[in-house]
Order: C-alpha cells, then structure tokens, then sequence
C-alpha cells in the first residue's frame, strides 16, 4: 500500500510499498538532497524514473537495479548533455553526446566510451566520421577542416596511418 518512510538519516521516501519495500512508483530525498522520482521494484529504482542530483546532474529515463538502463537522457553541472543508449549506468550503445566545449557527438558508445562507428563536430567547425576507438579516432574515417581541405583514409589511435587521400581546395 500507499506510506511515508523517514529514514535515520533524514531520507525520505514516499510511495507504494510491496512486503516493506519500496514498490510501484515513488519519490525519494535523499539526506544529502539527491531526489529520484519513479518507478521501483524490489526497492530498486526500475522502469522510468527522474532524477536530480546535489552535482547538479540530472537523468530521465529508463532504470534497472538502480543504474540508468535504457534510454535516457544525461545532463551535467556543466552543461554537457548526452542522449541514448545506457547499459547498467554507462552509456553504451547508440548516442548523441553535447559537451560543454561545444563539440558534438553522434554514434556508438561501448562501457562508458567513444567506440565504433560515428560523427563528431568540433565547435572551431572541423569533422570527423568514421570509426572510434576510446575517444580515439582509429580505423577507416573522413575529416574535413574549415576550409574544405579533407583527408579520407586510415587512423590508429589519432594519427593518419597507412593508405589516404588529401584534397584541397583550389586556390
């Protein structure tokens, strides 16, 4: 049924409970002024659920065993915001991540890291598609400066290696 728990430490939860456990849907303040809005099982925060953070960070999305879970979208204190795929509270998967340096992000994230296949706009207005290793470009990829100038060719880990083409702009 429906009750309000106060915590020894002044967390709060009020909500459904199932055989003493937080169940169904519910909001949660923590002590420490986190606060988590949704739903719960097993008193875990599983389904879709909203929360907010002291850092300042916010999610909402989707939750298993109280990790982000599915899709949600991530914001931080900083303003960077990331949009996708989690899998057990990293993202994973496919994504869309905005840093607060302007650049932006479009494609595959695996264990918490830029891996696979995507795009990424630098805020000076330079791109690079293609392929992605630990935040590293690393693989067959296509990156073009401002000035229309573009290298279309190999990377490991950052640098030009093997076989490429340059093209640049008459003039």
């Amino acid at each position: 049924g429906y009750g309000v728990a106060v915590y020894y430490d002044g967390s709060i939860y009020e909500g459904i409970w199932e055989d003493g456990l937080r169940s169904d849907h519910g909001w949660f303040i923590e002590a420490n002024g986190n606060f988590y809005v949704g739903d719960w099982d097993n008193d875990l925060r599983t389904g879709s659920g909203y929360c907010k953070r002291k850092d300042g960070l916010t999610y909402k999305g989707e939750w298993q065993d109280d990790e982000f879970h599915g899709v949600g979208e991530l914001t931080k204190a900083d303003g960077s915001r990331y949009l996708g795929s989690f899998r057990y509270g990293k993202r994973h998967g496919n994504g869309r991540l905005e840093s607060w340096d302007l650049t932006i992000y479009e494609g595959d994230f695996e264990d918490d890291m830029i891996t696979g296949q995507g795009w990424m706009e630098h805020k000076d207005g330079k791109v690079y598609e293609g392929g992605w290793l630990n935040y590293k470009m690393h693989g067959s990829g296509k990156f073009t400066w401002t000035d229309g100038s573009w290298y279309n060719g190999e990377y490991v880990m950052d640098k030009k290696e093997g076989w490429g083409t340059f093209n640049w702009p008459e003039g």
